[in-house]
């Protein structure tokens, strides 16, 4: 189902394929994961060399979506 298919996505974006073990996806699967985590890494790599202003932003929004943060309408100041 749908949490077994983002549990696959984010044990190989951690992991990456050997760290799945047994419960690796299908070689095709593995594939195409891998591409779009290898799109993914080069816009954001673009992203905080020409924009890092933008990229710290985008940053602190998927933070945010991931973590399950607070108030989406509360100001959020980030900082490195």
């Amino acid at each position: 189902g749908r949490g077994a298919a983002w549990e696959g996505l984010v044990r190989q974006a951690v992991l990456g394929a050997e760290g799945a073990g047994a419960r690796a996806p299908r070689a095709e699967v593995q594939r195409a994961i891998r591409e779009l985590l290898l799109g993914i890494e080069t816009c954001s790599m673009e992203l905080q060399r020409h924009c890092p202003e933008d990229w710290n932003q985008c940053s602190a929004v998927l933070v945010h979506c991931l973590t399950g943060g607070g108030d989406p309408k509360a100001p959020v100041e980030f900082t490195v």
